[in-house]
């Protein structure tokens, strides 16, 4: 952001063209600056553009696995019962009901309610999963349990071409499929006007199948992804990705980045580093504004201190009194409007006598009103 004149020998700021009425701080300018820049794209929704059958269940089973930090039980079969978990006895009593053979139930911790469940016997276990637990009219249908090698990875890709909902499915599919079977794809647009802004996610599972080498799928380790229906690298980001160096972009943290180790501060002459994050230099404003401040302190002889203690107590004095006076102030206001309110009524009830709104005082002393 530069600040540029407007106008011809005007000598008025503007920022972007605009011109600044008044004197305004540089936190203002560069406040009103971001303001005008176009939103980041938080407020999205996601569109799933495919997903597996197996995903959902896949997905709650591993996180069950998760809250309970343990392996589901391989006969086991949980059940989901939304956001809130029913009455607990009814659940049990339901669960008796229509599986006799239900050998015990355990609640899952977390934000919704899971409950996992094991039966006597695998045809039981098997009603639970295709006919499921009725209660309330609403049906809740078994999930089986899935192995612990279940792996899924979670890659955002980002800076997509903005092309149509199906050649971004099968360019996303052609580009992610050998990194393991997709589960999941989704594409993110924007809540309020639906415009696509090139996001999406893809759920991998990289399960290695049976009977299949350890290799069956490549390695995904770089934050660039070959699309070949573009002909063209898409940056990618996913957990445990491979770092990015903030000076050169490479793939090492800036603290050991190759070319920052060869740049020599202007301050201390020393390598790795510029002058603006040179540790010496900030290290001598430090110790420069610590002996500001003692040496300010330091001159102040006893009599100094004492005038300003008196000077302190003086404006503590002041500001008390003020308070006070805007305390008899009010009450000064008050009692007049209520002396007000009652010559009003007074006025208004003429047929009250004399005698009854004299004060007693003025009865015994002859007084007139």
């Amino acid at each position: 952001m530069s600040l540029t004149t407007s106008g011809q020998g005007s000598g008025t700021p503007s920022v972007q063209g605009q011109v600044l009425q008044g004197n305004r701080s540089w936190a203002q300018i560069v406040g009103r600056s971001q303001h005008s820049t176009i939103s980041n794209g938080i407020r999205r929704k996601a569109i799933i553009l495919y997903e597996d059958e197996k995903f959902l269940e896949k997905d709650r089973a591993m996180k069950a696995s998760a809250a309970l930090q343990r392996a589901l039980r391989p006969e086991g079969v949980f059940f989901d019962f939304g956001a809130a978990f029913p009455n607990k006895t009814a659940v049990y009593k339901a669960l008796k009901s229509s599986f006799p053979t239900v050998l015990g139930a355990k609640p899952i911790p977390g934000r919704r309610a899971l409950l996992e469940v094991s039966f006597g016997s695998e045809q039981e276990a098997n009603k639970a999963i295709q006919e499921g637990l009725e209660m309330n009219g609403i049906v809740y249908k078994g999930t089986p349990t899935v192995s612990s090698e279940t792996e899924f990875v979670q890659v955002h890709l980002h800076d997509l071409y903005l092309v149509d909902k199906e050649d971004l499915l099968q360019a996303i599919t052609n580009a992610m499929d050998h990194f393991g079977k997709i589960a999941q794809i989704r594409m993110y647009i924007d809540q309020e006007t639906e415009m696509f802004e090139g996001e999406a996610t893809v759920v991998l599972d990289r399960t290695i199948p049976k009977n299949m080498p350890e290799d069956h799928y490549a390695d995904l380790d770089s934050r660039e992804v070959y699309f070949p229906d573009w002909d063209d690298m898409i940056q990618v980001t996913f957990k445990g990705c491979p770092p990015k160096c903030r000076y050169c972009g490479g793939p090492h943290r800036k603290a050991e980045c190759p070319k920052l180790a060869a740049i020599v501060c202007y301050e201390c002459k020393e390598k790795g580093h510029i002058r603006r994050r040179c540790p010496y230099q900030r290290e001598q404003r430090a110790q420069k504004k610590k002996h500001t401040s003692q040496s300010n302190f330091e001159d102040l002889d006893d009599g100094d201190m004492l005038d300003a203690y008196e000077r302190k107590k003086q404006k503590m004095k002041e500001k008390e009194k003020e308070k006070e006076d805007e305390e008899d102030n009010v009450m000064v206001d008050v009692q007049a409007k209520n002396v007000s309110e009652d010559l009003e009524n007074n006025t208004v009830v003429e047929a009250m006598t004399m005698d009854a709104i004299e004060p007693q005082d003025s009865k015994e002393n002859g007084d007139e009103i």
